[in-house]
């Protein structure tokens, strides 16, 4: 199966790309912001919720299917729990990565 990426339909041009594999099933990763970076998630296989909070308003979304992807705003608190047994997460970022930038705290506000 050939699934194309076409960066031009991205809101911003990626920098950094990597895939998370091989994380037992409820295992948790993330739990940060960007000061600046923006960031795409896309499910490669199995099932993936992220739990995102701005301010006072909180969001889960459910990641499931190659066919959609879910962009994080900058200072969006993003944390991704691995649902199912062999999910894999692609991420793409808009900026090289920069240890400063990251914010680690549960509301950003």
């Amino acid at each position: 199966m050939l699934r194309p990426f076409d960066f031009s339909e991205l809101p911003f041009r990626p920098q950094r790309m990597f895939v998370v594999s091989d994380v037992p099933a409820g295992t948790v990763h993330g739990e940060y912001a960007q000061r600046t970076a923006l960031q795409m998630l896309v499910c490669l296989s199995g099932v993936v919720e992220v739990e995102l909070a701005y301010r006072d308003q909180t969001a889960t979304v459910t990641l499931d299917s190659m066919d959609k992807g879910l962009v994080i705003s900058p200072k969006v608190w993003a944390q991704q729990t691995y649902v199912a047994p062999g999910s894999q997460l692609l991420v793409l970022a808009s900026e090289a990565y920069d240890e400063d930038d990251y914010i680690y705290r549960d509301i950003v506000e």
